[in-house]
């Protein structure tokens, strides 16, 4: 749900009129007036002017802003996309988080060096308060197109626990990084190590521990499957290659990348995977509002009175939700982005 503010100029009556076009994924929003006249018909050879692709990429770019980050000038626009997508990706959500702690990092944390305690303590304050976790993350995260090894094969994060901003906004870094997996609304913490990206000890944390967190990636009825990658090495030998496989934990079971593997550019899958689905959906949106012209145009009549002969469309984002904008008549359409 979209909660709008509305200025007090604006009429005191808010109206909503919602069609569905292309199997209920585009809902209409209008705001106009009480008092309606007759429905006219719309004009057969109405216009429709848009550019989605440059409205999208300044949405992309305007949320890197937001987060203090840039998006890199592209030739084109699906590699805009996927820098774009690999990059937020590699961020923690910002929200509030319930923290749980593996036995294992609990029994160490005493032994810790008492600023890597503190730190820990900082992180879980932060990550349940809601506030944002990315001056902890590496300062990779400015490149867009860098591809995250422990993140791509098992979708671990890991975090500095400095307790110092830097110039540039970002944590001092510390030694000893802070290993965590997320699902949902919980942050797990798993270890406190060095960097360790293919440390195999913290896939069996999760799965020793919150086996629920990753049953989506257990694949079922092939246990007799060789370990392809049994030890941390051959880990990152694979990483390097760029290949996917199949992980098997200690006690037999079997999981797919919990990250989303590697395609064979190598980079995320996931990335790729979203990049290529933004594509089809924006021109997907450029073609529903061509066949719908002529509705649209109705319906703009009968909200607000005016009779267009064109329609002049943007791409909006609204609290991370796409809308369709008709700037002349300040009509919103809802687009489902799924």
């Amino acid at each position: 749900m979209v909660n709008f503010l509305l200025d007090d100029a604006l009429p005191k009556l808010l109206i909503l009129l919602i069609i569905k076009y292309m199997k209920n994924f585009i809902l209409i929003i209008f705001f106009g007036l009480c008092s309606l006249e007759p429905s006219l018909s719309a004009d057969p050879e109405i216009r429709v002017k848009y550019n989605f692709e440059k409205d999208l990429q300044h949405i992309m770019s305007s949320d890197m802003s937001s987060r203090g980050l840039n998006l890199a000038s592209c030739d084109n626009l699906r590699q805009s996309i996927f820098n774009y997508l690999n990059t937020v990706r590699r961020i923690i959500p910002k929200q509030q988080y319930s923290i749980e702690i593996s036995p294992r990092l609990k029994a160490k944390i005493k032994s810790l060096p008492q600023n890597l305690q503190v730190g820990i303590k900082s992180v879980i304050s932060e990550a349940s308060s809601g506030a944002d976790l990315l001056p902890r993350h590496s300062r990779r995260i400015k490149n867009n197109d860098y591809s995250d090894p422990l993140l791509n094969d098992w979708g671990i994060f890991h975090l500095h626990l400095g307790d110092t901003i830097e110039s540039d906004g970002f944590i001092k870094r510390s030694g000893e990084l802070l290993y965590v997996f997320i699902h949902k609304d919980h942050l797990y913490f798993l270890d406190v190590l060095k960097h360790e990206w293919a440390d195999r000890s913290l896939v069996e944390v999760i799965h020793k521990n919150w086996p629920n967190a990753i049953s989506r990636h257990r694949l079922i009825g092939i246990d007799l499957v060789e370990d392809v990658a049994p030890t941390d090495a051959n880990v990152s030998l694979f990483r390097k290659a760029g290949l996917s496989y199949l992980y098997k934990t200690a006690d037999g079971t079997v999981y797919g990348p919990l990250g989303g593997g590697y395609a064979a550019s190598g980079d995320s899958i996931d990335a790729v995977r979203r990049s290529h689905m933004t594509l089809g959906w924006l021109n997907w949106v450029e073609e529903s509002v061509n066949k719908n012209k002529n509705n649209l145009a109705n319906i703009i009549y009968e909200a607000t009175g005016k009779k267009l002969d064109s329609l002049n469309l943007k791409l909006v984002n609204k609290n991370g939700k796409f809308y369709v904008l008709e700037t002349q008549s300040g009509a919103m359409y809802l687009v489902n982005s799924d």
